[in-house]
C-alpha cells in the first residue's frame, strides 16, 4: 500500500521536533527516485537525524531513518540540492491540506551568502505514478530542479521543468474528516445501496485508505445502519486528530523473510493467519513495511534476472548439444564416406559432365551389389572423390572431440540444474548476489558496463621489439580479455607450459608467416618471467598462432586449449634488463615431429610439445 495522508498527518509532530531548526549537512541519492537528507545533531545525539524523501511510483513516502546511507556517485539531484540547501535551517514541515504533499521550507543563515538567496521549498509529491521531489524558489515560485522532469507531453496541466513556475496538484474534491459534519456524512455514505458501504467513505472522506475505510465499517456497532457507521466514525477521526494511535505493521506470518502486507494506525486486524508487529510510532511502522516490501521486490527481481540468466545459458546448451548430435551421426558415416571415394575414384569412367549421381558397382560388399553415389554437379568426377574423402578425414578426427563435448554439455546441463536448485534456496539478497558473481566467473552472465571500463584501460601491459608489439595479461581477467577480445588469428600466443601465469601474444597486423626468432625469445622470456616460474633457471614456454588457441564456453577466466604447439626454454629475465642486453642463442629440432594432440591450459597446465628450442645464455 502507498502512504497515506493520515499516516503523513500523525508522523508531523515527530518530524518537528526531531527536526525543525537544524542545518542541513549532506544529501544523498539512493536511486533514481529516493533522496536522504541529513541534519546536524544535538550535542547530547549520538547520530544525526535523517530524513528520507521517495517519488516511487509504488512506494512513494516520507519518513526519518537511522542512518545516513553510503553512495558511491553523487547525482545531479543531490548536488543540486546540496548547492541550494546546504547549512540552511528547516523552518518549517507542513503538509499542504490533507494531501500526501509535504513542503519543507529551509533558510539560509545569517552570513551565508548565496547566489538569488532567499528560502527554498523542497516539496515531496507522493502520489503514485506521479510522484515527484521538486526544489522551489519560495520568493518566485520558480523550479529550480526536480527528481523527475515533466514535459507538457507528458501533462498539460503542470510542467515540471527548471525555470517553469510551480503548479500545485489540483485539489481534491472529497471532504476533510476532521471537519465532516454528521449529515454530511449521512447524506454521502447510505449502506442500502448497491455500492459497499467501505467505497462510500472511501470515495467521499479525504486522506482515508481502503483499510482506514474497512476499519470503520469493522469497528461499527451495527455495520448496516449508517447512524452506527458515523458513530464509528467520529470516534475513529477524533483518535486520529488527537494522534492517540498505536501503529502496528501485518504480516503475512512470523517468519524473518515474510511479505508485509501493509501497516495500520489502529488495532483492528482481520487478514487471516497474520502476523501484527506494533511499532512505538507511525513513522517505525512506514519505515518497517516499505523497507520490507522493497526488499521482498529487490528479492524477485534479482531472482527472475538470475533464472532468465539460466534459461538462456540452458537453450544455448541444449542447441549446442543438439548440434553435436549432427555431427556425432555424420562423424558415424566415416567409413561410408571413405567408400564412396574409393568407388568413385575406381569408376571415374562412369560419371557424366554435371551428373548429380553416379551408380558404381559397390566392391566392398559381397555379390558386388550396385549403389547410387551422390555427386556435386557444380565439381569434377575426382573433386567429388577428394570432397568424400576430406569428409572422412574430418570424421574421423572429429568422432573422439564429438564425444568428449558431448559429455561436456551433458555435464554443463547438470551445472545448470544445480544452480537452479541454489536459486530456490536462495532467500536474501546476499545469497542472489554470491549466485550471481558465481554465473559471472562462469561466463554465463555479463556484468554491465565491464566491456566499456575494460576497454578505457589498458588491460595489459605493452612491449616493444622493433616493429613488433608484445602484449602480455597481468591477471586471469586480462589474459582473458587478451584471447578473447584482441587477438587476431594471425597473432602468436605464448604461455608457460605447465605453470601459472601470463598469456603472451606478438601482434602480427602484416600476416607474416614467421616471427623473427630474437622477437619469439624475448616473448618466451616475458612469459616466463611473469610466471610462477620467474626465479628459475630454465622455464619452458609453449607457442602457437592464436587461431590454434580456444577458450571454452564455460570455463574460468583466463582457461584455455590449444594444439599445434612449440616451445622454446629460456631463462627469465625482467623488462628491465631484458630490452637493454643481450643473448646468444642456440637452437635445435626435436627429433620427433608428430602431431600433438589438443592440449589444454588451466592455471599453466599443457602437455609434451610436438617440437622444442633449446637456448643456452652466455
Amino acid at each position: 500500500m502507498a502512504i497515506d495522508s493520515l499516516a503523513l498527518y500523525c508522523m508531523l509532530p515527530h518530524w518537528r521536533e526531531m527536526l525543525r531548526n537544524r542545518p542541513l549537512r549532506d544529501v544523498a541519492q539512493t536511486s533514481s527516485t529516493e533522496v536522504a537528507l541529513r541534519f546536524r545533531r544535538d550535542e547530547n545525539e549520538e547520530f544525526d537525524p535523517c530524513l528520507l524523501l521517495s517519488a516511487h511510483t509504488a512506494h512513494a513516502r516520507a519518513h526519518l531513518i537511522e542512518r545516513f546511507p553510503k553512495v558511491k556517485d553523487r547525482s545531479h539531484f543531490a548536488d543540486v540540492l546540496f548547492k541550494h540547501l546546504s547549512r540552511a535551517d528547516l523552518v518549517e514541515i507542513e503538509q499542504v491540506g490533507l494531501d500526501r504533499i509535504l513542503r519543507l521550507r529551509f533558510a539560509p543563515q545569517p552570513g551565508i551568502m548565496r547566489e538569488d538567496a532567499g528560502d527554498r521549498l523542497l516539496i515531496a509529491e507522493m502520489m503514485g505514478k506521479h510522484s515527484n521531489l521538486i526544489l522551489v524558489n519560495a520568493e518566485s515560485n520558480k523550479i529550480i530542479d526536480a527528481i523527475r522532469h515533466v514535459d507538457e507531453s507528458v501533462n498539460r496541466y503542470r510542467e515540471i521543468l527548471p525555470g517553469c513556475a510551480y503548479v500545485p496538484p489540483p485539489e481534491s474534491d472529497r471532504l476533510n474528516p476532521f471537519e465532516l459534519t454528521r449529515d454530511e456524512f449521512l447524506s454521502a455514505v447510505d449502506p442500502s445501496r448497491e455500492k459497499s458501504a467501505w467505497k462510500q467513505i472511501l470515495d467521499t472522506v479525504d486522506g482515508f485508505n481502503p483499510a482506514m475505510a474497512k476499519e470503520v465499517v469493522a469497528r461499527a456497532v451495527e455495520p448496516t445502519d449508517a447512524a452506527s457507521l458515523w458513530e464509528s466514525f467520529s470516534a475513529m477521526t477524533a483518535q486520529i486528530k488527537e494522534r492517540a494511535v498505536e501503529p502496528c505493521v501485518v504480516y503475512q506470518s512470523d517468519a524473518p523473510d515474510a511479505k508485509a502486507l501493509s501497516y495500520r494506525l489502529s488495532l483492528h486486524v482481520d487478514e487471516p493467519f497474520a502476523f501484527v508487529r506494533r511499532t512505538d510510532t507511525v513513522n517505525d511502522a512506514v519505515a518497517d513495511y516499505h523497507e520490507r516490501a522493497e526488499r521482498i521486490e529487490q528479492l524477485d527481481a534479482m531472482r527472475n534476472r538470475l533464472s532468465q540468466a539460466l534459461d538462456r545459458h540452458e537453450k544455448g546448451v541444449l542447441r549446442k548439444r543438439d548440434a553435436l548430435v549432427v555431427d556425432r551421426h555424420i562423424a558415424e558415416k566415416a567409413d561410408e564416406y571413405r567408400i564412396f571415394g574409393e568407388l568413385l575414384k575406381s569408376s571415374l569412367h562412369l560419371v557424366t559432365e554435371r551428373a548429380e549421381s553416379v551408380r558404381v558397382p559397390n566392391y566392398y560388399a559381397q555379390d558386388t551389389p550396385e549403389i547410387d553415389i551422390p555427386l556435386d554437379p557444380s565439381k569434377s568426377p575426382v573433386e567429388n572423390a577428394e570432397a568424400y574423402f576430406k569428409k572422412y578425414r574430418k570424421a574421423k578426427r572429429g568422432a573422439a572431440l564429438i564425444a568428449q563435448r558431448l559429455s561436456d554439455t551433458e555435464q554443463e546441463l547438470g551445472w545448470v540444474a544445480e544452480y537452479r536448485e541454489k536459486l530456490t534456496q536462495a532467500g536474501t539478497i546476499r545469497a542472489l548476489e554470491t549466485l550471481h558473481g558465481e554465473l559471472v566467473q562462469q561466463g554465463w552472465i555479463e556484468e554491465k558496463g565491464k566491456r566499456q571500463r575494460d576497454r578505457v584501460s589498458d588491460p595489459y601491459r605493452t612491449f616493444t621489439v622493433g616493429d613488433w608489439r608484445l602484449l602480455v595479461g597481468r591477471n586471469d581477467r586480462e589474459n582473458e580479455w587478451l584471447v578473447t577480445r584482441v587477438a587476431k588469428k594471425t597473432d602468436m600466443w605464448l604461455h608457460a607450459k605447465q605453470i601459472p601465469g601470463s598469456h603472451v601474444l606478438i601482434r602480427n597486423p602484416e600476416k607474416r608467416d614467421q616471427i623473427p626468432m630474437p622477437v619469439m625469445l624475448k616473448a618466451a622470456q616475458l612469459a616466463a618471467h611473469y610466471s610462477k616460474a620467474k626465479h628459475s633457471t630454465h622455464v619452458p614456454v609453449d607457442y602457437t598462432w592464436i587461431k590454434y588457441v580456444i577458450r571454452p564456453k564455460g570455463t574460468a577466466a583466463g582457461f584455455v586449449t590449444y594444439t599445434r604447439e612449440k616451445t622454446l626454454y629460456v631463462e627469465p629475465e625482467p623488462p628491465s634488463a631484458l630490452f637493454g642486453g643481450g643473448l646468444t642463442v642456440r637452437s635445435r629440432r626435436a627429433p620427433h615431429s608428430t602431431p600433438s594432440p589438443p592440449h589444454t591450459l588451466a592455471s599453466g597446465d599443457a602437455r609434451t610439445p610436438a617440437s622444442r628450442w633449446w637456448i643456452v645464455f652466455r
